[in-house]
């Protein structure tokens, strides 16, 4: 299973760390990519924030978290394809 740790976007010139308001998705759930997964807040706006991809959420921070600009609240697991066994060649019992 393949894992990605996501920042925290920028939300302007002099905003150095936002507030984790809540999270759209719980612990756990699959998110597709462009889907709301949490808000943030600054002192001056509150700010949605989607996944930039799909996968599994794992929560990294709790709501009412004060996190830096670029940290990683969250991350998210890409479950790998399974590999199919190979198919055998030619006929049975011939």
């Amino acid at each position: 299973m393949a894992i990605e740790q996501v920042t925290v976007p920028k939300a302007g010139e002099s905003i150095t760390e936002a507030t984790l308001n809540r999270w759209f998705k719980p612990d756990g759930a699959y998110v597709k990519a462009d889907e709301p997964l949490f808000e943030m807040g600054t002192d001056k706006a509150a700010q949605e924030v989607v996944a930039p991809v799909a996968g599994v959420v794992k929560h990294l921070v709790k709501e009412g978290d004060t996190v830096a600009i670029g940290a990683r609240p969250w991350r998210r697991s890409i479950p790998t394809p399974r590999r199919r066994p190979p198919r055998p060649r030619g006929r049975a019992g011939a």
